[in-house]
């Protein structure tokens, strides 16, 4: 079952140990999830130091409908393209390293679209063991993501149009097998001691913290069988 946020509390903090040390530097963000309205300000993946409002690395459409990248102080858009409340979205933010223009990636329910953002993001920053990630807001809870989500995930490196286009909507096995280095899924067969793991190595990335959300149906077809082949073997960037 996929995870409702409100948009206006929801949140769920991570721990930052499978990003700590990393410097950002080259990225791939994804996530898969639907709107509950258009036309605001949606924050899903979002990492900030440990005050937990300076923003250092993230991904979310605007309220113009828009994809947006951001990186150590600055962001990049590209074309409104999340209209919709009724589509089941991947949305895919790629840089090759810092201070360049990102690439958007976008798979409406229908299919895929690419295309370079309107300029370049930040300088590069480096990831604190006190830095903080969460997913639906900053852990501040400002800005909060209103819809359903079924899973996010960070590589710590580009991806090719190709390689993102292996992430589909129907099977968490695209996802498991994608080689991210951090990966959730919101469903209650992935929580263990009470907390979501991170699916690249549990124990590193797993939940620290959550704030409301409710349980909600997973996009029609979907699956949360896992592949069955390591992750980390595989090369798809």
């Amino acid at each position: 079952m996929a995870y409702r946020f409100n948009g206006t509390t929801d949140k769920v903090e991570f721990a930052i140990t499978p990003l700590s040390g990393y410097t950002f530097g080259p990225a791939t963000l994804a996530c898969l999830f639907k709107r509950t309205t258009a036309g605001t300000d949606d924050f899903m993946i979002w990492l900030t130091d440990s005050n937990g409002t300076t923003n250092r690395v993230g991904c979310y459409v605007d309220s113009s409908n828009a994809p947006e990248a951001f990186l150590n102080g600055s962001q990049s858009g590209s074309g409104g393209t999340f209209a919709s409340t009724t589509a089941w979205y991947i949305f895919v933010t790629t840089w090759s390293a810092a201070a360049t223009t990102p690439r958007f990636h976008v798979w409406n329910g229908s299919s895929w679209a690419h295309a370079n953002a309107s300029g370049a993001i930040g300088a590069a920053f480096t990831v604190a063991g006190t830095s903080r990630i969460a997913f639906g807001a900053r852990p501040t809870v400002a800005n909060p993501f209103v819809g359903d989500a079924v899973c996010c995930g960070i590589k710590k490196a580009d991806s090719s149009d190709a390689a993102v286009q292996a992430l589909n909507a129907t099977a968490w096995s695209s996802w498991t097998g994608f080689g991210f280095d951090w990966l959730i899924g919101f469903d209650s067969s992935l929580v263990s001691g009470g907390v979501l793991q991170d699916q690249s190595l549990a124990g590193t990335g797993d939940e620290i913290s959550k704030v409301g959300t409710t349980l909600v149906s997973d996009p029609p077809g979907w699956s949360w069988v896992a592949s069955t082949i390591n992750s980390n073997f595989l090369a798809f960037a």
